[in-house]
């Protein structure tokens, strides 16, 4: 068989192929094959002509796996810094995701896990968001803590990013204006202060959801991740 690269690892794909039937990987096949192999084996193989059946090797060398669910793929790299680096970004809230007749994505959250709705003063919207930050991040119960009360909807959770801007008090009227959003008046969107779970932390960020009822309007998106 001629050599396609100069690397050791290409051994274990020759196997794999070797060990086919029919064009779908035979796992029984490939795991004889391999007991003939000596040294320090990880690998993870497909084959085009079976997509569906991923083979994992986690052998004695580092190998870490990692579920990605807005991409829907699973990461595997030798090293966990790296997939959490790549993860790190993900945002997670509960609500639903819908889809309007000209493909504009609209987002639905429970009522319940509002923490404050958008004014048209920034810098009050600013330290609103800074009082909710003190009270999430305080232990002890209070009168005032969020809601821990479902209401019967099958809420889930989506998926996104988080982003930091300075200068709320220009950017945060550029955003509204971008996205429509007029407090007082009528607008497909509302701005609502949401909390957001991250890097296995909780804080609060500004969203912008659809206002109620969405649901007898729009089709549901059935996905956890609007695909852009």
């Amino acid at each position: 068989m001629r050599r396609f690269a100069e690397v050791d690892s290409e051994i274990l794909f020759r196997l794999a192929a070797n060990a086919a039937r029919d064009g779908a990987m035979d796992i029984g096949r490939f795991k004889a094959r391999l007991r003939r192999c000596r040294g320090q084996i990880t690998a993870v193989i497909a084959c085009r002509t079976d997509p569906q059946t991923v083979i994992v090797l986690k052998g004695n060398r580092p190998l870490e796996l990692r579920w990605h669910p807005r991409r829907k793929a699973v990461l595997y790299a030798s090293d966990p810094a790296y997939l959490d680096a790549v993860l790190a970004e993900d945002a997670v809230v509960r609500g639903r995701l819908f889809e309007t007749s000209s493909g504009i994505p609209v987002l639905q959250v429970p009522e319940e896990d509002i923490l404050a709705v958008g004014t048209t003063t920034p810098l009050a919207d600013v330290a609103t968001q800074a009082h909710v930050t003190a009270r999430m991040s305080n232990p002890e119960p209070t009168p005032d803590r969020l809601s821990k009360k479902g209401t019967g909807v099958p809420w889930g959770p989506v998926y996104g990013e988080l982003l930091a801007f300075d200068a709320p008090e220009t950017r945060l009227p550029a955003i509204d204006r971008l996205e429509g959003f007029r407090p007082g008046g009528p607008c497909l969107y509302r701005r609502v202060l949401i909390p957001v779970r991250i890097n296995r932390n909780v804080l609060p960020a500004w969203l912008f959801v659809g206002e109620d009822p969405i649901s007898k309007r729009f089709a549901p998106l059935g996905e956890p991740c609007w695909p852009r």
